[in-house]
């Protein structure tokens, strides 16, 4: 019986780590995609200004 709740604790804490890298994952790609869209917000601001084209 022991066994089993030592084998359900591993499997749990490596559940448990490969869901914080996928959450960690998704945090970059949410800051890359933030810092995407102030640069498009800026060039399309810029167009509406007249300035480059």
């Amino acid at each position: 019986m022991t066994s089993a709740y030592v084998e359900l604790a591993a499997e749990m804490a490596s559940t448990l780590g490969n869901l914080a890298r996928h959450f960690d994952e998704i945090g970059q790609a949410l800051k890359t995609n933030a810092r995407n869209s102030e640069a498009s917000d800026d060039a399309l601001a810029e167009l509406f200004r007249g300035g480059a084209r």
